[in-house]
């Protein structure tokens, strides 16, 4: 594997140094790059406030688009297929013709990307040190890595211009939030949501361990998941379904009401903490300090440290590490919070 992954590396850098010429364009416009999933793209959000006042846009996927869509920091977003390879020479004559000064590089999962930036002509192209997929030969700006919160991880490319205020963003509109509230009206409260899975199964909690915080609770719950997860959530006793009827944006809305939401390490859960909802949330193969709450007075986190070392993180088929954490104590918790 780590020979094939160098033959790549070697090959992307044969084909893309001679297409690096940075241009000095001087034109004042910066690209920000995170092409991850929903989580990893919201962590921008600190960022993006701290560089608006010049021309600042966003190359991301469809998630980032729909997070950031009416976000006035930014001129301009550019989204990027789930296959770069196929979208990459059209991607590229369009960024060239935007003539980026500045790209800052604060996440992406395909290799592509790498090489598409190295081709932009831009003068400065900043990332973190060893997180290129081995393609560091990209930046012209290495930021050391250090043990940090992604957010601060993101901020220290910012160098002096990076804020004070970490605090996450999520701009709904009046009307995301009117119908949001129309449809939870109709329901008693307290409003109480649920977010059984992750992207990585290695950090769900058990849907048996849900269902009997779900009936624990004062009122049905609304649990929420993708369009795939149906029949599981319907396994959670005392709730309500959500799972794929709504959008994005209309889940971000309806978390934005709810008086408590109950998640694992998730994208959601950054959602509920840049909408400042009380959120109890559930660690252990990852770290809170590394990608929990982070200027989020309304979170409360139970964590518990991993069982397996090193802990195998996407290739672990049965987290016994979060099973740790008891429904008995999630209620109490949630109890507490609703108080």
């Amino acid at each position: 594997m780590i020979y094939i992954r160098g033959v790549k590396n070697w090959l992307i850098s044969q084909i893309t140094r001679p297409m690096m010429r940075p241009k000095h364009f001087n034109t004042g416009r910066t690209l920000v790059v995170s092409t991850t999933g929903l989580g990893d793209t919201i962590w921008a959000s600190p960022a993006l406030r701290a560089l608006q006042g010049q021309y600042l846009a966003l190359l991301t996927r469809d998630v980032g688009k729909e997070l950031f869509k009416s976000c006035p920091h930014l001129d301009a977003i550019y989204t990027i297929s789930n296959q770069p390879i196929r979208s990459m020479l059209p991607m590229l004559h369009r960024l060239r013709r935007e003539r980026f000064d500045t790209i800052y590089i604060f996440h992406a999962s395909q290799r592509p990307i790498f090489p598409l930036c190295a081709s932009l002509g831009a003068s400065k192209i900043v990332g973190t040190e060893g997180l290129c997929k081995g393609l560091d030969w990209v930046l012209t700006d290495k930021v050391p890595k250090r043990r940090c919160h992604e957010i601060e991880r993101r901020l220290d490319m910012l160098g002096e211009k990076a804020p004070k205020d970490h605090k996450l963003e999520l701009f709904l509109s009046d009307e995301e939030i009117s119908e949001a509230q129309t449809f939870l009206a109709n329901y008693p409260k307290p409003w109480v949501g649920m977010q059984p899975f992750a992207a990585d199964q290695f950090k769900e909690w058990p849907i048996h361990a849900y269902s009997k915080v779900a009936q624990a609770m004062p009122t049905p719950v609304f649990v929420m998941g993708s369009p795939g997860q149906q029949n599981k959530c319907s396994q959670i006793a005392s709730s309500h379904n959500l799972a794929g009827k709504f959008s994005l944006r209309q889940l971000a809305a309806i978390i934005s009401q709810l008086d408590l939401f109950i998640t694992c390490d998730t994208g959601p859960m950054h959602i509920a903490y840049a909408c400042n909802t009380p959120t109890l949330a559930f660690f252990s193969p990852t770290h809170p300090d590394l990608c929990g709450p982070h200027h989020a007075p309304n979170a409360r986190i139970l964590y518990e440290p991993p069982t397996c070392t090193p802990c195998v993180t996407k290739k672990c088929r049965a987290p016994f590490c979060m099973r740790q954490i008891s429904p008995d104590t999630v209620i109490e918790s949630a109890r507490e919070m609703l108080s």
